[in-house]
């Protein structure tokens, strides 16, 4: 469903082409990544209202990040967004 979701959103970048993900423990929230031109990650989100409902994507694009900011990334609980620690564009609380 969730690559159903990204491929009917006409996304320039290929399901092929991401390289991680990160779910939230409910699998209602999802972070997806892929490295562009540079080696810099990019991220999209994804987010349903419960388990069996489709996925849309909720922002198709992010401020590139790098790899190591995208191995601290932390989908906070509960909600559908996500922060990492010591990148100031990302530690909406």
């Amino acid at each position: 469903m969730l690559k159903e979701a990204w491929d009917e959103y006409g996304m320039t970048i290929s399901w092929d082409q991401l390289f991680d993900m990160k779910m939230r423990s409910d699998k209602c929230y999802v972070v997806v990544a892929w490295r562009n031109k540079t080696g810099m990650v990019e991220m999209a989100d994804l987010v349903r209202g419960d388990i069996e409902d489709p996925w849309e994507v909720q922002n198709d694009g992010f401020t590139p990040i790098t790899e190591a900011d995208w191995k601290k990334l932390k989908i906070k609980p509960e909600c559908d967004w996500f922060l990492i620690p010591g990148n100031p564009d990302f530690l909406q609380t």
